[in-house]
């Protein structure tokens, strides 16, 4: 009954695996450039497949991804896995502050890198 649910998961194919969801619509996966993260993508669609979970959408964000090649490699995975990618999050050190204060993202600052680059894909996966 609801328009819209967000599932924050731990890192993993738990959820996928267990099929908590039969259908997703939108399913957006954070990655770093770590070999074990970029096994994880592999895995997650192997296993939603698997399982036979339907998902409309699947995305790809880099997150904490400053080198080239690193993030060449993202978006060549999500190309070759039928996925989309939607760029990475910039650092910003607004966000890392909030953070370490223990504060809410929530406080961003609508200039903020990070503010700014969420609302953009948010728009590519909400039109």
């Amino acid at each position: 009954a609801y328009d819209f649910v967000v599932m924050d998961c731990e890192a993993g194919i738990e959820h996928i695996s267990r099929k908590t969801s039969s259908f997703i619509d939108d399913f957006v996966i954070a990655t770093d450039s770590s070999r074990m993260s970029l096994n994880t993508i592999k895995n997650i669609r192997n296993t939603q497949n698997e399982v036979k979970i339907d998902v409309n959408n699947l995305y790809i964000v880099a997150n904490r991804v400053e080198d080239g090649e690193m993030l060449d490699r993202i978006e060549d995975l999500s190309g070759e896995l039928g996925m989309t990618f939607l760029g990475r999050m910039p650092e910003d050190e607004t966000l890392k502050r909030l953070n370490f204060k223990g504060k809410s993202i929530f406080e961003l600052p609508d200039d903020s890198p990070a503010y700014l680059r969420m609302r953009e894909m948010a728009n590519v996966i909400l039109s």
